[in-house]
């Protein structure tokens, strides 16, 4: 019995050791409809993953183009404050929700994930300019 209670009383401290200090990246997905709001806080990094090809057909206000598919993605990733928040999109939200894991994984503290991302976005925004 004491051998069970003594293992019990170890795996608490080292659960707790290991998960002490460790921030969790807080993901939230943001609709069309709500996107402009998130990208108009001063603190927020809009972070466009697509292409260099696919962001010469447009891009959303002020955002920073970090190519996914670029080789050296996860090492320009790294260099970003992992404090910020950021607004992260792709074309349709595929890239962008694999950019956020990978930011996960490195520590970012807040992700916004565009659903549907610039394809959907720019629909809603053709859409809403034609009422």
């Amino acid at each position: 019995m004491k051998a069970i209670l003594l293992l019990f009383v170890t795996f608490l401290i080292t659960g707790t050791a290991v998960s002490y200090g460790q921030q969790k990246t807080k993901q939230v997905i943001i609709t069309p409809a709500k996107a402009d709001k998130i990208m108009a806080k001063k603190d927020v990094v809009v972070l466009d993953v697509r292409t260099p090809e696919e962001t010469a057909l447009g891009q959303l206000p002020g955002a920073i183009s970090l190519d996914f598919k670029n080789p050296d993605f996860q090492e320009k990733l790294s260099e970003l404050p992992k404090d910020k928040p950021y607004f992260v999109y792709c074309r349709t939200g595929n890239r962008s929700g694999k950019a956020i894991e990978i930011m996960k994984t490195m520590g970012f503290r807040k992700v916004y994930h565009l659903e549907g991302g610039y394809d959907a976005y720019k629909e809603l925004k053709a859409r809403n300019d034609h009422f």
